[in-house]
């Protein structure tokens, strides 16, 4: 397909102007937010000295560690999870499904949409909003990738991954695929299997209210557990959000991922009757 080349993520040929004008419009238009567990500080040094040598600055915003003591309880006072929702019931349809422990996929969940409640309360300062996760490291050349990338995007867009894994859908420029949700996997699994990844997410302001409460109908149901894992719950409402992403078979593309683990899968294996009464600590050292 006209997207899913190795050879389209190498750096294009600019001028030392360009690049210029490239970081400039970064600056002033994208506000960049860097998803991080407190705990981790080693990942926020390593993340923002990083981004200083690119010359950019992000916002901190707490990832969510739900073997932490109450945190389900404080998860839910700050909505990022529905009061009603029943952690219970949602670890029983899983069991059914195979999926084994869904702690740490919700402790993922609940910190984007803390990133995405953020950038949505500070949407009139940029236009653009990219959310990061804390194990990512954006290429050198980063801005002007991002500069050429959306005079390319069509006009529709509302959120762009910047690294998709087994993308599904139709490559529409060469860089970009419009994202389809899956009619081969069956909905009551969230169509489950396809665009992985939700390292560098671009979203235009404008539509983050949109995005987050269409989100939030779907990855929030108990009986499609599934749909706890946010990026295929995007992709699979991408008929309702104009969703676009770069294959991630584009290299080296966009960023590099850290190879500093996750804690999503060692969370997962803590019990969800320990988080949902405030009787359980742990403390990991990872974002998800």
């Amino acid at each position: 397909p006209l997207c899913e080349r190795p050879v389209l993520g190498a750096s294009q040929l600019h001028t030392a102007q360009q690049a210029a004008v490239a970081q400039r419009w970064l600056v002033d238009n994208v506000a960049i937010y860097v998803l991080n567990l407190p705990q981790d500080v080693e990942r926020w040094s390593r993340m923002k000295l990083h981004l200083d040598s690119l010359g950019l600055t992000a916002t901190h915003v707490s990832g969510v560690d739900m073997t932490e003591t109450g945190m389900l309880q404080v998860a839910k006072q700050e909505d990022l999870v529905p009061e009603a929702y029943d952690v219970a019931a949602a670890q029983r349809h899983a069991d059914t499904d195979d999926m084994g422990g869904i702690t740490g996929t919700i402790g993922v969940a609940s910190a984007h949409f803390r990133a995405l409640g953020t950038a949505y309360a500070e949407r009139k300062a940029k236009p653009l909003a990219l959310i990061l996760e804390d194990d990512t490291e954006l290429v050198e050349d980063f801005a002007i990738r991002l500069w050429r990338l959306l005079a390319e995007v069509p006009c529709d867009w509302a959120a762009l991954s910047l690294k998709s894994r087994c993308p599904f859908g139709e490559c529409v420029t060469p860089h970009l695929t419009r994202v389809q949700p899956d009619g081969n996997e069956p909905e009551e699994r969230c169509r489950h299997g396809v665009n992985y990844g939700f390292y560098a997410m671009l979203y235009k302001s404008s539509e983050l209210g949109e995005v987050r409460q269409k989100l939030r109908e779907t990855v929030w149901q108990e009986d499609r557990p599934r749909c706890l894992d946010i990026d295929v719950a995007l992709a699979s409402i991408s008929d309702e959000v104009a969703y676009y992403a770069v294959p991630a078979v584009q290299q080296p593309g966009f960023l590099h991922e850290g190879q500093q683990g996750s804690a999503r899968y060692t969370n997962n294996f803590v019990k969800i009757s320990d988080i949902a009464t405030p009787s359980h600590h742990e403390t990991n050292s990872s974002l998800g």
